[in-house]
C-alpha cells in the first residue's frame, strides 16, 4: 500500500513538474488567426512536452513524424518545416509545432493540393515534367505502389508521348481522376489533426472560422453599400454629402471625393458578384464556400 501510494506520489510530482508553456510570436500569430485559447494552447503543449523527454523545449522531427504522428518520413513531412521557416533541420520548439498543427489542420483540399505542387515543383517553374512527377509519385510510394499508382502512371506516360507538363491545375485533376495516389497527403494532414486537438474539435472550430469571415465580410459589404448609395443621389450631392463642410472650404478636394466615390461603386459591384457566386455555390452544396476560412490561412503561412 506504501509502495502504491509512493508511486501515485511521485506520478503527482511528475505532473505538476511540467513547466508552463513557452511564448514566442508564432504562438502570438496563431492564437490571432486561427482564434485560439489559453485552454486550447494548453492541450497542445501537453501532447508536445510528453516527447520532449530530456526537456529541452525541443523534439526531433524524427519523433514527430515517426513517434507522434506515427507515420514515415517522406518528403513531404521534411517540406511542412522548411515552409514555415524552421530553425533548425533536425528538431522544432513548440511554436514551431503549434503553426504546423494550426496551419495542416485548417487546410482543406485546395490548400494541401497547393502545398503538394509547391513540393513538388522543387525548381519553382509553376509546372513539371513527367520524368518529375513520376519520381515524386514513386518516392511517395515507396516498395508499396499498387494498381491504381501504376495506371496512373502509364496514362501519364500516354499524355503528349510522355513529353507532356503538369500545372497545378493539372495536379488537382490527376487527383480527381485517381483519388487514391496522393493519400499519403491527406493521412499527413488527418494525422495531425488526431494527435493535437482531435477531428471534431477541428472541424468545429473551422465552421466557426468560416463564419467569422463571412461575418467580416458582410460588414465590409455593408458599409461599402451604405457609403455607394450616396451615388444615387446625383454626382454634386453625393460629393457634397461625403465631404460635409470640406466641400466648401477645400474645394479643391472635390476631384479627389469624386473619384474615391467611382471606386467605391466599382468594389460594390465585385462584391454583388462575389455574393451570387457565393449563393449559387450555396445552393449547389459546392465547397468552394468552405474554403474561404483556408484562403487566409493560405495567405498567412506564405507571409
Amino acid at each position: 500500500h506504501k509502495q502504491t501510494v509512493a508511486s501515485m506520489g511521485t506520478i503527482s510530482s511528475a505532473l505538476q513538474l511540467r513547466p508552463e508553456h513557452p511564448r514566442d510570436y508564432r504562438i502570438d500569430r496563431c492564437i490571432h488567426t486561427f482564434k485560439l485559447t489559453e485552454s486550447m494552447i494548453g492541450t497542445m503543449w501537453k501532447s508536445f512536452y510528453s516527447y520532449d523527454i530530456a526537456c529541452t523545449g525541443f523534439i526531433s522531427i524524427d519523433d514527430y513524424v515517426t513517434k507522434m504522428l506515427r507515420l514515415k518520413k517522406s518528403i513531404l513531412t521534411d517540406s511542412m518545416f522548411s515552409i514555415l521557416n524552421s530553425k533548425s533541420e533536425t528538431h522544432i520548439n513548440f511554436g514551431e509545432y503549434v503553426e504546423i498543427t494550426c496551419t495542416f489542420s485548417c487546410f482543406e483540399p485546395v490548400e494541401l493540393l497547393k502545398y503538394l505542387f509547391y513540393v513538388m515543383d522543387s525548381k519553382k517553374l509553376g509546372f513539371v515534367d513527367f520524368i518529375e512527377l513520376k519520381l515524386f509519385i514513386l518516392g511517395l510510394w515507396g516498395d508499396e505502389i499498387t494498381g491504381n499508382v501504376k495506371e496512373c502512371l502509364k496514362f501519364l506516360q500516354s499524355l503528349d508521348g510522355g513529353e507532356a507538363v503538369f500545372s497545378y491545375h493539372d495536379i488537382v485533376s490527376i487527383n480527381s481522376r485517381f483519388p487514391n495516389l496522393f493519400s499519403s497527403l491527406f493521412r499527413l494532414q488527418m494525422k495531425i489533426i488526431e494527435t493535437s486537438l482531435g477531428e471534431t474539435w477541428w472541424e468545429s472550430h473551422k465552421a466557426k472560422l468560416v463564419d467569422d469571415k463571412m461575418e467580416v465580410i458582410a460588414e465590409l459589404h455593408r458599409k461599402l453599400k451604405k457609403e455607394v448609395s450616396m451615388v444615387g443621389e446625383g454626382e454634386a450631392a453625393a460629393v457634397r454629402r461625403r465631404m460635409g463642410l470640406l466641400y466648401y472650404l477645400t474645394p479643391w478636394r472635390r476631384e479627389t471625393a469624386r473619384r474615391q466615390l467611382k471606386i467605391l461603386a466599382a468594389l460594390e459591384h465585385d462584391m454583388e458578384l462575389q455574393d451570387d457566386k457565393l449563393q449559387v455555390a450555396s445552393h449547389h452544396g459546392s465547397s468552394d464556400t468552405s474554403h474561404h476560412s483556408s484562403d487566409y490561412v493560405y495567405e498567412y503561412i506564405a507571409h
